[in-house]
């Protein structure tokens, strides 16, 4: 489960796409440019989302937003 109140999009995304991070720790605290070829591939795919909503809070998404994310 999100922490709705205080994860962000971009939380929820790099949550999923790095290695070793567990599904739901969202303990991420590396830095993007660091991602693998793969994780970057994945990042980029989310591009135009992360930049006009990559900082709200989950629990300020949209309900379309939060399920792309969630599932």
């Amino acid at each position: 489960m999100v922490p709705a109140y205080t994860k962000t999009m971009r939380d929820v995304i790099l949550n999923g796409i790095v290695r070793d991070v567990g599904n739901s720790n969202f303990m991420f605290a590396g830095n993007e440019k660091d991602l693998t070829p793969f994780g970057q591939r994945i990042l980029d795919k989310f591009s135009p989302e992360l930049e006009a909503y990559g900082d709200m809070r989950f629990s300020e998404l949209t309900i379309t937003h939060q399920k792309q994310l969630s599932s």
